[in-house]
């Protein structure tokens, strides 16, 4: 009998939950990974609107499948932004910039229904309203006006 089938079959059910939800991380951060990078280094994804200088984003959404799932991306003075698919059609783009103290918030805990500013601990829902901490109460996270292209998978972030 092979080795690797006896640890399988030896392994408690906490083992085996563990490493399927270790698998799940990873093939989530790889859905994550590939579109930040994407939206990070590609410099045709930034035109300025002559109407009013207002500078345009655009961030491929194709691999967002689920509600409440996220890519990153940075606005014109390189600070992070998180688009958050709300529906199919409907995302929302947070400045990830603290109403407490201005702290840039280094990562983004997604794993429920919050946003985490890991210096202070303020929290924000996925629609960046302060739910808690020592953030302002009714302080929200600055958003930026979005429209999804369906034909493309693309949502253009107008950062004025």
């Amino acid at each position: 009998m092979n080795d690797d089938l006896l640890i399988i079959q030896n392994s408690s059910r906490r083992d085996f939950l563990k490493h399927f939800g270790d698998a799940l991380v990873g093939i989530t951060i790889l859905g994550v990974v590939a579109p930040i990078f994407e939206s990070c280094c590609s410099n045709s994804d930034s035109l300025v609107n002559s109407s009013n200088n207002s500078i345009i984003g655009r961030v491929d959404v194709s691999l967002l499948s689920g509600d409440n799932q996220a890519v990153y991306t940075e606005n014109p003075e390189k600070e992070p932004v998180i688009v958050i698919r709300k529906s199919s059609t409907t995302y929302v783009a947070l400045r990830l910039v603290c109403k407490h103290e201005g702290c840039r918030f280094p990562s983004v805990d997604l794993r429920g229904i919050k946003i985490s500013c890991q210096c202070h601990g303020s929290e924000y829902d996925l629609n960046g309203f302060r739910t808690r901490g020592p953030a302002p109460p009714g302080s929200r996270l600055d958003q930026y006006e979005t429209v999804f292209k369906s034909t493309t998978k693309t949502v253009s972030i107008k950062f004025s």
